[in-house]
């Protein structure tokens, strides 16, 4: 499945950063390298990548390639490498994240609440063209970082950021942007990752060049 996201043929390498992933297979050693070299290579992509993105959240989610993000409201939030997961969150909202996760490490006694508590809930999504911009320009930037430049997913990505921006301000003018056009457009952009990263190809995908797709079709309505 990697190869595929990584829109590489089957006898390709991995790049260097998911070689490198592959090569230890123990839990405390993908921690390590994902805390470093992937993050490392994510703010060298774009500085906004601040500890307010690159949570533990999101370095499990790496880690577990847990990249399918959740699309049913009513489910338990799992943000994946969705739009959601690139909503910079508060500094008071880690530190009581981190003071939670803290104490349940250290507690002898651990509730079945408590252990829910140590997953970030989603965050408050942007509701600003401004904002949906820039949560949208670090998706592409980790796509493009994490897999490939030439993907799908990046090309789906730059093709929605160029529409975004050439209706900035139309967008920005409309008074029901945030209880309308917001939601919908995290709601499609959610729903690309969603596609792409639940396409779990195979050997014989790779061969005929059938690599991850998602529809962008939502953008011409």
């Amino acid at each position: 499945a990697l190869l595929g996201w990584c829109y590489l043929p089957p006898t390709a390498p991995l790049p260097n950063l998911w070689q490198s992933f592959e090569q230890y297979k123990s839990g405390s050693d993908r921690t390590f390298i994902v805390s470093t070299y992937f993050t490392y290579a994510l703010q060298a992509a774009n500085p906004g990548f601040t500890e307010g993105i690159l949570s533990q959240d999101f370095c499990r989610t790496i880690e577990k390639l847990a990249f399918q993000p959740t699309l049913e409201e009513d489910r338990h939030p799992h943000l994946g490498l969705g739009p959601l997961a690139f909503v910079r969150r508060s500094r008071q909202e880690l530190i009581a994240y981190h003071t939670h996760l803290d104490a349940v490490n250290a507690a002898s006694f651990v509730s079945v609440a408590d252990i829910k508590k140590t997953r970030l809930t989603a965050p408050t999504a942007p509701d600003t063209i401004e904002g949906i911009l820039i949560m949208t320009t670090l998706m592409r930037d980790c796509i493009s970082t994490l897999f490939s430049p030439d993907c799908h997913l990046t090309w789906a990505l730059n093709q929605v950021l160029a529409q975004l921006q050439a209706q900035q301000v139309n967008l920005g003018n409309i008074p029901s942007f945030a209880s309308t056009h917001a939601p919908a457009i995290i709601y499609f952009i959610t729903r690309m990752a969603h596609q792409y990263f639940g396409n779990k190809t195979t050997e014989a995908h790779l061969q005929h060049q059938q690599y991850p797709i998602c529809d962008i079709s939502w953008l011409t309505r």
